[in-house]
């Protein structure tokens, strides 16, 4: 179970992970960047730093198809305009966004905290400047429709499967790297756990499944 693994000491290798991604043609750069480097760092207001603790899971809620009356048939496919990942590289809101491909592009280093904005209103309002170096951020590409009985300009609907295997699959080698680089296992949160009870708070990952994060990262781990 994932709950177990939160807190504890990786017992992963950077050899044999290193050797894993050079089986699968991966490269740590789109990883969140060199594996022999620490995670960003927090200051607390004792005084003391402390690396980051917190795996944010997020959604883009992008492409925005307004009132489209369905999601794309192709976007799980590579000419959808919503799995290039180099549109990203102008926002860099997060550390690392995830196409349905299971593609990953490095906006912000590991090492770094987010480059635009603060990832969350709770570390923006509430933790400050702790708060950006304590979270690593993830965004997965999800587009979000309108729903009719909302707003003129909500996004409240998100695809009924959420994410594809393959976005799992990636989300979960990049917390086995962040996680490996703390040397700790990293806390996964979710955007809307963390910024519950603020106003206008973000509803994402609409529609993640944890059980397929857990079952994959058990996957990942025994292939390590």
């Amino acid at each position: 179970p994932l709950e177990r693994l939160i807190g504890q000491k990786v017992k992963i290798s950077k050899e044999k992970l290193r050797k894993y991604l050079q089986t699968q043609q991966i490269v740590e750069v789109k990883l969140g960047g060199n594996l022999d480097e620490s995670l960003s760092k927090a200051k607390l207001s004792n005084g003391e730093e402390i690396s980051a603790l917190y795996f944010i899971i997020h959604d883009t809620s992008s492409p925005y198809l307004k009132d489209e009356p369905e999601f794309p048939s192709n976007m799980d496919e590579a000419d959808w305009r919503g799995n290039n990942l180099e549109i990203w590289l102008k926002n860099p809101v997060a550390h690392i966004f995830v196409n349905r491909l299971g593609d990953s592009i490095t906006t912000t280093p590991f090492a770094e905290t987010v480059r635009k904005g603060w990832g969350t209103k709770f570390a923006r309002d509430f933790l400050k400047t702790e708060g950006k170096g304590l979270q690593i951020h993830i965004e997965l590409i999800q587009p979000r429709r309108r729903d009719p009985k909302g707003s003129p300009t909500n996004d409240l609907i998100a695809p009924p499967e959420g994410f594809t295997i393959k976005q799992y699959q990636r989300l979960t080698l990049l917390y086995v790297c962040a996680s490996l680089r703390r040397g700790t296992w990293l806390i996964p949160a979710y955007h809307s756990a963390i910024d519950a009870g603020i106003k206008d708070a973000h509803d994402d990952p609409q529609n993640f499944e944890l059980d397929k994060f857990a079952k994959e990262l058990k996957k990942l781990i025994d292939k390590i």
